[in-house]
């Protein structure tokens, strides 16, 4: 489930979802891309920077708890300069999403746009 809207903040919290921004606003590439997901999950070290990598620790229920949410601030940027890139990343969260839902998990996927200037 992919939620957008101008309230998606109230949403996350009425759904008792513990809510990640990730600025992808100013995302120009896959380095910058995997560089926004490990600063703004707080990732570790040892992250290996790459899709293959985000999949396992947004799949990790030791990291991600049961009602999680990523709320993906200015997609819709990302989109506008590399929509490749930004088709490729919402496939892996996708994919993430389904693995959490087969093991009775939520990952919810929440977009708010980029600020007008950031785009």
């Amino acid at each position: 489930m992919f939620i957008a809207g101008e309230d998606v903040r109230l949403e996350a919290a009425t759904r008792h979802v513990r809510l990640w921004p990730i600025d992808l606003s100013a995302v120009q590439d896959k380095d910058q891309l995997m560089t926004a997901f490990a600063a703004d999950l707080e990732l570790p070290d040892w992250f290996g920077a790459n899709f293959d990598a985000l999949y396992d620790v947004l799949t990790d229920p030791d990291f991600v708890p049961d009602r999680a949410g990523l709320l993906l601030v200015g997609l819709d940027a990302l989109n506008g300069r590399d929509p490749e890139l930004g088709s490729h990343l919402l496939g892996v969260l996708l994919e993430a999403q389904a693995a959490a839902a087969d093991l009775g998990r939520h990952l919810w996927l929440f977009e708010e746009p980029a600020a007008p200037d950031a785009r």
